[in-house]
């Protein structure tokens, strides 16, 4: 039977093999400033694992989106103005 130790969460993104591998990166984030995340977890040719960019904000892209989906600009808008979904990147203040 195959075991092994449990360990949190920052346990282990702590773990010796964790930081060997370089799995954790750097990237900015346009309200929170710099954040960790978890890199790619393959390498090509020993690349970087570097973050090409942050996660998006609420409704940063929904417009775009819905119009490679075929959604005409005037439902987007309606969409948007009902709550429906969600559009613009909000703003947000740093914890």
């Amino acid at each position: 039977m195959p075991c092994s130790p449990i360990q949190t969460l920052d346990q282990a993104l702590a773990h010796p093999q964790v930081q060997a591998r370089q799995l954790i990166v750097e990237s900015e984030h346009p309200v929170l400033g710099t954040v960790n995340n978890i890199g790619l977890p393959v390498r090509f040719r020993q690349g970087a694992r570097a973050a090409q960019r942050p996660a998006p904000l609420l409704g940063e892209h929904t417009e775009e989106i819905l119009q490679e989906a075929g959604f005409p600009a005037a439902q987007i808008a309606r969409l948007a103005r009902d709550g429906i979904v969600a559009n613009g990147a909000p703003r947000v203040e740093a914890p």
